[in-house]
């Protein structure tokens, strides 16, 4: 018999978009930078989907199901009886159906909850829709949070987290590799703390270096559409009455192979003047807006804060045709 509460009940903790503000006001005092993932995420989720659905040289997603499809057996085999999936970032309809299901189909038999948490609210109801349809008797419990809440999960060491889609490496506020490791130390570490020790964690990331790669995946007008829709944003809630033009920014992704990070940038065509919560700002022509980084950090690093983390790797990271994408299954020690 089907026990689920209704949407209501289950949704803990709502974020809202509170701190939008004081984000893009941050933003142009060069307070922070690479931070307006969640922003663009919860704002333009159909967008994505419209990209993640389009054929392109995005590679992320046909390594991820590649991947997953040829290790659900040892995946199972490893974990044994699994009574709760706690997806984190769930993300678009073709996400769920195509990286989550084949994982929550192949533990049915013991399987009892399935927890999402996304700070994106669409992508949580598509999450308890696309669930519901595919195993109606399985309690689900949605959490609208960011990672970083406070939230306790009342689940037992036969647990399983997932992570994919590289939510594990859309790093808010970094903006060289030190940043990205002290941010990545402490995102594995909170992890550890929803997962107790015994239970499993599977997580996919990125540790490709090839600049002709990147572009090709990540330039395409679709994926560009998607970044620039920020500033549509910035004008509806912040700017409607300013000279901020919306229209007015290129997608000019770059790499930067030093610090292993692929930066989302938005160039300005020409100069503008604004104010925000009465501060006067002048962008000028060629002014740069870093929406996020997606890292590519090497291997040997993500290993180390794995330990540092309290995970330990119980098999060798399972990985794509070409390399690029590694999904590890750690075990919280």
């Amino acid at each position: 018999m089907n026990q689920m509460l209704n949407n209501e009940e289950r949704l803990f903790s709502p974020t809202g978009d509170k701190f939008f503000e004081k984000d893009i006001l941050d933003l142009f005092l060069g307070l922070k930078t690479a931070h307006l993932s969640a922003h663009t995420f919860a704002h333009s989720a159909a967008l994505w989907d419209d990209f993640f659905n389009t054929p392109s040289d995005y590679y992320v997603v046909k390594d991820e199901l590649n991947i997953i499809n040829d290790n659900i057996v040892t995946i199972r085999k490893t974990c044994g009886q699994i009574h709760n999936i706690v997806d984190f970032g769930p993300g678009s309809a073709g996400a769920i159906e195509k990286k989550t299901l084949p994982i929550v189909n192949t533990f049915s038999f013991n399987l009892k909850r399935y927890y999402a948490m996304d700070t994106c609210y669409d992508y949580l109801q598509q999450a308890d829709a696309i669930v519901a349809k595919n195993s109606p008797k399985l309690e689900r419990i949605l959490m609208h949070n960011n990672f970083f809440d406070d939230v306790a999960l009342p689940i037992s060491s036969q647990s399983l987290g997932l992570l994919f889609g590289l939510t594990l490496t859309n790093m808010p506020g970094i903006y060289n590799k030190e940043s990205g490791i002290k941010y990545l130390r402490e995102e594995l570490s909170t992890f550890r703390k929803f997962l107790p020790k015994g239970s499993f964690f599977l997580c996919s990331y990125d540790v490709c270096q090839n600049e002709d790669k990147l572009m090709r995946a990540y330039d395409h007008p679709k994926h560009a559409a998607f970044i620039k829709s920020i500033t549509s944003k910035i004008k509806s809630d912040l700017l409607h009455n300013s000279e901020f033009d919306q229209d007015a920014w290129f997608y000019n992704p770059k790499w930067d192979v030093q610090n292993h990070m692929f930066k989302h940038v938005l160039t300005s065509e020409y100069a503008m003047s604004f104010s925000l919560n009465g501060r006067s700002f002048h962008i000028p022509k060629g002014f740069d807006i870093v929406s996020y980084m997606s890292v590519k950090f090497p291997y040997v690093i993500y290993n180390q804060l794995f330990k540092e983390a309290g995970f330990e790797e119980v098999i060798a990271p399972f990985k794509g045709p070409n390399g690029d994408i590694n999904i590890s299954l750690l075990r919280a020690v």
